[in-house]
């Protein structure tokens, strides 16, 4: 299972979510969109490090899952 958060942070320093492999999709004088993907642990440490960044609107998906095929 996977999830998705998709952010705008007040923050211009975004390595900490880059660390944690966010990616860049936006920047502006509003802020940065960055969006991450993983379970949900990860999911919920990214939002953790989300608040150190100053959030200004998140999104996140519940779980989404797929069959694997051999």
């Amino acid at each position: 299972t996977r999830e998705m958060v998709m952010a705008t942070v007040a923050a211009s320093e975004l390595d900490g979510l880059l660390r944690h492999g966010a990616k860049l999709l936006a920047s502006g004088p509003k802020g940065s969109t960055v969006e991450f993907t993983g379970e949900r642990d990860e999911v919920g440490a990214f939002i953790d490090e989300l608040h150190r960044h100053g959030i200004v609107d998140v999104a996140r998906s519940g779980p989404v899952v797929m069959r694997r095929t051999a």
